[in-house]
């Protein structure tokens, strides 16, 4: 019995690093939904840049970037956004609360505020290849 018990723990302390899920890559990430509240915008992207193993800058290409942190135990970023100055209309000096949960794949945001709360995915973006001067 204390063979098979040490067996399934050796089992389990090899096997749960390889499922525990990983932090947001950094990079360039293209909107492909949104809820209907904000609508759709096919040219919005958000780039994140690690600031420390745990914390995430965003940083959007329509007005707003904001900070998070990762929660291992919770796989997913808790943190706060806010439109530039002058950029977010109605929204304009409205701090949003956002969620980020990473697949591997989809970038999903849930953004809450006392004005709005919304959904929005992101896909990562493929770097256009670079051409060479001949």
């Amino acid at each position: 019995m204390n063979l098979a018990r040490w067996l399934l723990m050796t089992l389990l302390v090899l096997v749960a690093p390889c499922t525990l899920a990983r932090p947001v890559i950094e990079g360039v990430y293209g909107q492909t939904w949104a809820s209907p509240e904000v609508g759709q915008c096919a040219a919005c992207e958000v780039r994140i840049k690690k600031i420390t193993p745990h914390i995430v800058e965003l940083t959007s290409n329509n007005g707003w970037s904001g900070f998070a942190y990762y929660i291992p135990r919770e796989d997913r970023y808790q943190g706060t956004f806010e439109w530039w100055a002058g950029e977010g209309g109605p929204y304009d000096r409205v701090l949003f609360v956002i969620n980020l949960k990473f697949d591997g794949q989809t970038l999903t945001m849930n953004a809450t505020s006392e004005a709005l709360t919304f959904v929005a995915t992101y896909r990562r973006s493929t770097p256009a290849q670079r051409e060479t001067a001949l």
